[in-house]
């Protein structure tokens, strides 16, 4: 499965760096592909109820973790594109993971976000922001794709575009390979 979303990021990597003609101008610079994934283990955080849960909780998927704060403007923004994303390829295999990493109390989050945005993403929370040291994570908005045993695949720094062509397409063409194994 890791050749299919070495591919996968291949593809993002030539684009970037302009194999892709004049796309590169146009594609994302704040996107770090891996040449060779980056193994987390014991990825953990808390829903609301402060149940621990981990990625194996939701089974063989493709993973966007995505650290955030509801008094950040670009994250709230691309929370609504990370829904209509989940939405589109929910049946596919794509999960998001929105993590909270605001210092109030998860009642408060979860209000201010209802009262700002119309999205069914679940909310979950890092206590302490200790997911957020562990993954090294220094920015907000702060995305982290990951393969179905934890692998970090790419990591994007600050707000992106989900609806462009070519990262919507890429994340398509891995998720059809990953329900090919299945």
């Amino acid at each position: 499965m890791h050749k299919y979303i070495l591919l996968i990021f291949t593809t993002l990597t030539m684009i970037v760096t302009g194999f892709g003609g004049n796309v590169s101008a146009k594609f994302p610079k704040n996107i770090v592909i891996h040449d060779k994934p980056v193994m987390h283990r014991d990825i953990a955080f808390a829903d609301f109820d402060d149940k621990q849960l981990s990625l194996e909780s939701f089974g063989r998927h493709i993973f966007v973790l995505y650290f955030f704060a509801s008094w950040c403007g670009d994250c709230i923004k691309e929370l609504e594109q990370l829904n209509d994303l989940q939405n589109k390829l929910k049946k596919e295999g794509l999960i998001v993971i929105p993590i909270s990493e605001d210092y109030k109390t998860k009642g408060e989050v979860v209000d201010e976000l209802k009262s700002k945005l119309n999205v069914a993403l679940t909310y979950y929370f890092d206590k302490d922001n200790l997911l957020m040291k562990k993954l090294d994570v220094k920015t907000l908005p702060t995305s982290i794709i990951l393969a179905d045993d934890g692998d970090e695949m790419a990591r994007i720094f600050a707000r992106i575009n989900w609806d462009d062509p070519y990262i919507y397409g890429t994340i398509v063409k891995y998720l059809d390979k990953l329900n090919e194994k299945r």
